[in-house]
């Protein structure tokens, strides 16, 4: 492991909003839970308790306490889902998680698994198999399993098998959840047990029956439903698991009974009590609250006390109080305060608290009087709706949505009353609205709301048909709806409120099924990901609901369109998903990545997302980023045949380079994966250099870099001369001796190079050393005599010593007047006469400008002359630039006919839109609408390839795409605060 500091992990920003200054430390909830798991019934450990009770801040503090354990919560702030409620996002989570923490579990070379068959015979018509696996499934977290069979046969008439295998693909999505169990958890833990039995893996899980409830997620896909039925956890992996009671949790408890342990927070208990003084405290002690406590010539801290007795052992009870009773004293609410500090009819219960404050409100548009013409102003007409919407709204809404879906100007009174007398119930993060805990519109749409304030109750299928029929209005049809007015909620949860809208909703959830939805969804997501989960949602519905008769057509006409949406492509390019990130809409960016298939071109769009995001508070951890970079480079298929798997392999390799300043021992893993998956023939030995560069290129620590630089088997001076660059003084002289013993066995043109380099490095420690250095350089320039690759050598050398010793500059350069043209010397002749202009030598400049220009074929060579000259107008470039553009061929009338032709010809174009990007954005995008090619080409192996070239100088950025070392530059992953 390198020395760079992790920068996150997973669920890291819940584990911190829940463990902020107010938060109590429950050791003996937390010791108790302690005691659990280390007896023989503590397998699964269940803490149950109302809502309110505090388990998820619980559970955040454990994290906190013990950031070695596994974490997986459901929802980010009691209210919006923060993932998915699915055992495959469950056990994908987790398997990531644990090999960050414990990669050593993950060095297997293989997973065995050994079949032994002793047979007498097999008869004529006989088949015996040894082991039949329909789909062999690679493992997204390390490599292939071997299948060792050992079958012994007397006699055979009929037939007998080995190993049969249907098909093998690498998609851990698509994985059976008891595989991709044995292969994230199981096969880990049993690793563990071998090497250290008194080990455990501790997995924190929070909101089982949130997750239970999700109707994101099929209920036979759902997390509950697979921990009651999911293979047997070896005996070093524990849960703690919270929930509320649930129904669902019957089942669980009667199938883990054995190795269970129930802990319920008894909300009666000393303890609890005790918690709760501790909270209110922390949340009552304002200079408001005691201020308005002596005004009223209360005891200060005697409303804190009351309080807690109120709260009956509920954690929101009170931080709902408390959020009213301090804005009230803030806002100089005297009448409320006075109500508030005696608890004049505030009820002691959590959904009587509710009741409470949204009566009050009720109360105060009871005489609101209705408008002209229009509908009620009161109760009927805007209390009900705002909260109806926000009770079955499936995300914060703005107020422009708000306003849309309840029919109601929130930014009007009396709305906006509403909303001011309803803020204590509220959240509003980045301008956006939600009621600040689940729990409120539970209550809402709950029978005591309905038998106790009917005028507040809402009936949720009212509320979900009304944002219906407002996305739909007045059109006939779903198909005739203009879908590309829609906003982005609409096409993200337009399926869910249909499905419970009520009566009628079946059918029209097949006419929603449509094409405008359908490009709609991929014009605002991206790709087809985010439609084909709502045709998921339509057709799980559909088979729970719909008799047989109907069932059967409806089924198969979604599946039809589920299959032509899948095989159909149309993503944002890897780039322009990059742009998104870039501009600090990651989730956006992600939500396109993820809905692109398996491919070289979904794992780019993530690289791309790596390179430039800067995640914020809310966004996923750049561990998270690399964690769904690895899954997309394990999860491209192999095509088969010699190139077949070529894209799996570089992916893999390209992963592993930006790994390993993280995790080195993960990025080695990835990188043999790599070189197996490559091809189906195996590749020479090859040692994994590259990967120890980008080890050593993070390393802060002098010693640990240069004991990663050591394992490099490559050509290593350049390497030892960057790190010479970065250390002590006192260091440096080791690192340039080192780089000097590596100079034997390097090609003469190069050694020119490596001369030049350490002529540089030693001037500012010996000057001696120096100067010996500058002889040698001269001298190696004639041993090399006429190599066709000396004249780059030249030119880069020469910007190496441009400021050490100008003299041995100048003679490197001169030998750039003899130098034979070709592709390769004219970049290094077009840099020798910059360094010329540089030096103000401008008839030298000239001079090797003539012999560049005399190999000229087109303005282009004229256009780098200018620029390396110094000497050209903004002005003159520009010009030269739309003559380029205006001598460019007109398109093919026929682009299928002449293909070559039009691809030529947008090959042009594109390097002028580039170039003329320099120069003037708006003119380059004008000039981008006549490209043909709309497809993504893939210039990725251009851009990420670490071809191991000799090693050279470290040229200008903007000129080159490669480092010192002559190897293609690797995006690292940005520095974050």
């Amino acid at each position: 492991m390198t020395a760079r500091a992790r920068s996150g992990r997973a669920f890291e920003d819940v584990v911190r909003a829940r463990t902020e200054a107010d938060f109590v430390e429950r050791e003996w909830l937390c010791g108790g839970i302690e005691r659990a798991l280390d007896s023989d019934r503590g397998q699964y450990v269940l803490v149950t308790g109302e809502p309110g009770t505090g388990k998820t801040s619980l559970l955040a503090g454990m994290a906190r306490a013990h950031p070695e354990r596994l974490r997986y919560f459901f929802r980010r702030d009691s209210r919006i889902a923060l993932t998915g409620g699915d055992i495959q996002s469950f056990l994908l989570s987790i398997g990531h998680q644990l090999a960050r923490v414990r990669p050593e579990l993950f060095k297997l070379e293989h997973l065995e698994v050994v079949i032994k068959q002793h047979i007498e015979s097999v008869e004529a018509e006989g088949h015996v198999v040894g082991i039949r696996i329909e789909d062999l499934s690679v493992s997204p977290f390390h490599r292939t399993a071997t299948l060792e069979i050992e079958q012994r046969v007397g006699t055979l008439s009929g037939e007998a098998h080995a190993v049969e295998i249907g098909s093998a693909r690498l998609e851990p999505r698509l994985l059976d959840p008891d595989n991709l169990a044995h292969l994230a958890l199981i096969g880990p833990a049993q690793v563990l047990a071998a090497q250290d039995p008194e080990a455990r893996i501790v997995i924190l899980l929070d909101a089982l029956d949130e997750i239970a409830d999700d109707d994101t997620t099929a209920p036979k896909q759902g997390l509950l439903h697979w921990l009651a039925r999911s293979p047997e956890l070896p005996a070093n992996v524990k849960v703690v698991i919270t929930s509320r009671p649930h129904s669902g949790l019957r089942l669980f408890r009667a199938a883990r009974e054995d190795r269970l342990t129930d802990v319920v927070i008894d909300a009666g208990s000393p303890q609890v009590v005790n918690d709760l003084h501790t909270y209110a405290n922390r949340v009552l002690e304002t200079d408001a609250v005691i201020a308005a406590e002596r005004s009223r010539g209360n005891l200060p801290g005697s409303t804190k006390r009351y309080a807690v007795h109120r709260a009956a052992g509920n954690f929101l009870y009170l931080a709902t109080y408390a959020r009213a009773l301090i804005d009230a004293a803030e806002k100089q609410n005297d009448e409320m305060v006075d109500r508030l500090l005696v608890f004049s009819g505030v009820p002691g219960n959590l959904p009587g608290l509710y009741g409470f404050f949204v009566e009050l409100v009720r109360e105060e548009l009871a005489p609101w009087p209705r408008s002209p013409g229009g509908p009620s102003s009161g109760w009927e007409g805007v209390g009900l709706p705002i909260i109806g919407v926000l009770t079955v709204a499936r995300e914060a809404l703005s107020e422009d949505q708000l306003t849309a879906l309840s029919g109601t100007p929130v930014r009007e009174e009396p709305a906006r009353k509403v909303l001011e007398s309803l803020r204590w119930l509220l959240e509003r993060r980045s301008d956006r609205i939600a009621f600040f805990h689940t729990s409120v519109g539970e209550f809402l749409a709950g029978k005591e709301a309905q038998e106790k304030h009917p005028e507040c109750w809402v009936d949720e299928s009212r509320w979900h048909e009304r944002i219906v029929r407002h996305y739909r209005g007045a059109a006939p049809s779903w198909a005739e709806v203009d879908w590309t007015q829609m906003d982005r909620y609409g096409l993200a949860h337009l399926v869910a409120h249909l499905l419970k809208a009520g009566p009628g909703s079946f059918d029209e959830a097949l006419d929603l099924v449509c094409p405008g939805l359908r490009k709609a969804v991929r014009i605002e997501f991206g790709a087809e990901g985010r439609f084909l989960e709502l045709v998921d949602s339509i057709a799980h519905h559909v088979a729970d609901t719909a008799p047989v008769a109907i069932g059967l057509p409806a089924m198969t006409y979604l599946a039809v369109v589920r299959h032509q949406a899948a095989q159909s492509s149309g993503a944002l390019t890897p780039r322009a998903i990059g742009l998104l990130a870039r501009m600090d809409r990651l989730k956006e960016a992600l939500e396109h990545a993820a809905g692109i298939r398996p491919s070289l071109w979904q794992f780019t769009a993530f690289t791309e997302i790596l390179q430039y995001a800067r995640p914020k508070p809310g966004d996923p951890s750049p561990d998270d980023l690399l964690d769904l970079l690895v899954e997309s480079a394990l999860t491209i298929p192999r095509r088969g045949g010699f190139y077949g798997n070529r894209d799996a392999g570089r992916a893999a390799e390209a992963a592993a380079r930006l790994v390993a300043p993280h995790d080195l021992e993960r990025a080695l893993r990835l990188w043999r994966h790599g070189r197996d998956a490559a091809t189906r023939e195996p590749l020479p030995e090859e040692e994994p250099d590259a990967v120890y560069r980008a080890a050593v290129a993070a390393e802060s620590d002098m010693d640990k870099a240069r004991s990663l630089l050591d394992r490099i088997s490559g050509e290593r001076w350049a390497d030892y001369l960057d790190l010479a660059e970065r250390t002590a003084p006192a260091r440096a002289s080791e690192l340039l001796r080192a780089a000097e013993s590596c100079l034997e066995t390097v090609d003469p043109a190069t050694r020119v190079l490596a001369l030049a380099r350490l002529a540089s490095a030693w001037a500012a420690h010996d000057p001696d050393m120096s100067r010996r250095f500058l002889a040698e350089v001269r001298a190696q320039v004639f041993d090399a005599g006429e190599a066709r690759e000396l004249a780059p050598r030249l030119a880069e050398a020469a910007g190496v010593l441009a400021d050490v010793d100008r003299t041995t500059a100048r003679f490197l350069l001169a030998r750039l007047d003899t130098a034979v043209l070709d592709g390769i010397s004219q970049r290094a002749i077009l840099d020798g006469v910059s360094l010329w202009a540089r030096w103000e030598r401008h008839e030298r400049a000239r001079t090797l400008a003539d012999r560049y220009l005399a190999k000229a074929l087109g303005d282009w060579e004229g256009l780098d002359v200018m620029k390396a000259l110094g000497r050209s107008s903004r002005a003159k470039e520009l010009r030269l630039v739309e003559g380029i553009h205006a001598a460019l061929p007109e398109p093919p009338a026929d682009l299928r006919a002449y293909a070559w032709r039009s691809s030529d010809r947008d090959d042009q174009l594109i390097r002028v839109v580039k170039t003329m990007a320099e120069y003037d954005v708006g003119r380059a995008e004008q000039m981008a609408r006549g490209i043909a090619r709309t497809t993504w080409r893939d210039d990725w192996y251009g851009r990420h390839s670490s071809g191991e070239s000799q090693p050279a100088a470290r040229p200008e950025p903007a000129r080159s795409g490669r480092d010192h070392g002559g190897r293609m530059r690797i995006p690292r992953v940005p520095d974050r605060p």
